[in-house]
């Protein structure tokens, strides 16, 4: 048997291959240190970036909360950049909101996203009774309003008109620190780069975050587009860029580059935080390009590593609970919706959407005793009871309603030489306070009018909204007809019309009493003081219909509900 001898010139290429087995995973190693290091960095450098770029305590907060402080440090083996982190912390958490005002914004933002979701609902015009099409078109609702931050930053002018410019402003002692907290930052920055022999290219220099910051404010999408694509090579260990390249790809319809930003982004994303937002809406826009029946599967997979990234975040459990019913599994919608609920945010939302899972497993018992809790509870409005009630084809459920209806009632106030007003009084849990979005209208004699002003009774928990020279009573009840009268209140899950019938009555009434108008449906009528009556001929108002934007009910005797024909 030919032995085969090894020449001098494979013995230096088995020497080769050795030396590779043997320094490879080391150099491995430290390339995987080196883009871990760049990445975290990176996070950290952009946030106080857009600190002192934005001047904003709200911007503030929100890195706070999303990067600094929510860094997991046991995933960072280097000291330096802990201790680093640390003094980042103690640093801008000085400067956070306060509570209150974050609760503040946390409530305009929740307002916003339950207007996107009943205006979408709403939208959906030939979804027919059962449909999952609405689920859809909310769960891209969700996707197009953004997270809080987001949202802030793109309609940041909106939201500092309501606010206190101390509250969102920062004070010239939060810009000092925060500038020295930076300096301090950036020359660590540098010996870091140099102990764990980082790439130039993988660091952010001031202009390349500015000129991110720019492209991303550009309204014109396709622009936006061809601005983040020339961008790739500066960004490539910062993966939230290719969030928002694979968003801006997705809007202009261009699914397979969208696919793979995300891809990158799964690959760059190092598991630094304890819980990540930019993975977890990664994940929303993923599900987005697949086909609820073709890709069932693995949309649940994805919906269920957006929930382990993001437990908490209402408007993700939302999303979620949406894609559940669409997909038919109700356990999970429920368990998402619940997480909310029990949390006390958007509870409005949570609960209509929680009616349609009870609605679905035809779990009565469930859904009844959700209508009684959200009737027993003062912040809930009666028209999200209503949209609850309104999803079921079952009338009877309106009967629940016949106190806070019942406690709708009309009077009138004379005014000399001039034509009366008209005063439309409603339980307080009919109003929501929110000027832009709700409004309450009277249509009279052919007539949209607003109320002139609007006066409370807190004791009672009563509002009025008077409408000035609505009607000349005098001559109403010379003539002695009837006459169709109408109150729209708009709300954002949509109007609720009560079409009521001004009449002449008679009613009994203490001598030298006059009153010109009431309600015939408020339990006024006879009502005396013991004294000697008379009767006189006024003007009386009885309910005769409700309406929302998809029924119809007639209020018959004793403010009970029939279906209209």
């Amino acid at each position: 048997m030919r032995r085969r001898i090894m020449t001098g010139y494979g013995k230096r290429w088995l020497g080769l291959l050795m030396t590779l087995l043997v320094f490879l995973p080391g150099a491995a190693r430290a390339a995987d240190d080196a883009l871990d290091t760049a990445v975290a960095l990176n996070y950290c450098h952009m946030s106080l970036y857009r600190i002192t770029a934005f001047n904003d305590r709200v911007v503030l907060d929100e890195e706070y909360g999303e990067i600094i402080n929510n860094i997991n440090l046991s995933k960072i083996r280097d000291e330096e950049i802990i201790n680093l982190l640390k003094t980042l912390m103690d640093t801008i958490s000085d400067f956070k909101l306060k509570e209150g005002d974050r609760d503040f914004l946390v409530q305009a933002y929740e307002h916003q996203v339950r207007r996107a979701l009943y205006t979408s609902f709403s939208d959906v015009k030939d979804a027919v009774a059962g449909s999952t099409t609405p689920y859809m078109a909310a769960a891209k609702v969700l996707i197009k309003v953004g997270s809080l931050h987001s949202n802030y930053r793109n309609n940041m002018a909106a939201y500092r008109r309501t606010l206190d410019r101390s509250v969102w402003e920062l004070d010239r002692k939060a810009i000092v620190r925060v500038n020295d907290a930076r300096k301090n930052f950036l020359a660590a920055y540098w010996r870091l780069m140099k102990k764990y022999d980082i790439p130039d290219e993988w660091r952010l220099t001031e202009r390349q975050m500015e000129q991110l910051t720019e492209a991303l404010k550009d309204e014109d999408g396709a622009r936006r587009l061809r601005k983040l694509v020339r961008m790739e090579a500066a960004f490539a260990a910062y993966p939230p860029f290719w969030y928002f390249l694979g968003q801006a790809a997705q809007a202009e319809g261009q699914a397979e580059a969208a696919r793979k930003a995300y891809d990158r982004f799964a690959r760059t994303q190092k598991g630094f935080f304890r819980e990540d937002g930019f993975a977890s809406s990664v994940l929303m826009h993923r599900i987005e390009l697949l086909d609820p029946d073709r890709d069932a599967g693995e949309i649940a997979d994805n919906l269920a590593a957006m929930i382990k990234e993001s437990p908490q975040d209402v408007r993700k459990n939302l999303f979620a609970a949406l894609w559940y019913l669409k997909l038919g599994r109700y356990d999970e919608a429920r368990e998402r919706l619940m997480v909310n609920i029990d949390n006390n945010r958007n509870l409005a939302m949570s609960r209509v959407l929680l009616a349609d899972v009870y609605a679905r497993k035809l779990d009565r018992e469930r859904l009844v005793s959700l209508i009684d809790e959200m009737l027993r509870q003062d912040a809930v409005r009666n028209q999200d009871v209503i949209a609850v009630i309104g999803r079921l084809p079952e009338a009877q459920m309106l009967a629940r309603m016949k106190d806070p209806i019942a406690g709708i009632y009309v009077s009138f106030a004379a005014r000399p030489l001039k034509k009366d007003t008209l005063i439309l009084t409603v339980p307080d849990r009919w109003v929501i306070d929110d000027p832009e979005h709700f409004r309450v209208t009277l249509d009279f004699r052919g007539r949209t009018a607003a109320p002139g002003r609007v006066t409370s009774d807190r004791a009672r928990r009563l509002v009025s909204y008077h409408f000035d020279e609505a009607v000349d009573l005098d001559a109403f009840i010379k003539q002695g007809k009837p006459e169709s009268v109408s109150f729209t209140l708009v709300h954002p899950s949509g109007p609720v019309t009560l079409v009521g019938e001004m009449a002449v009555v008679s009613v009994a009434h203490e001598k030298g009493l006059l009153k010109k108008g009431l309600d015939t449906t408020a339990g006024l009528l006879g009502r005396g003081t013991g004294g000697t009556t008379e009767r006189e001929a006024t003007v009386g108002f009885g309910k005769r219909l409700l309406k929302t934007q998809t029924r119809c009910w007639r209020i018959v005797a004793d403010d009970r509900f029939e279906p209209c024909p």
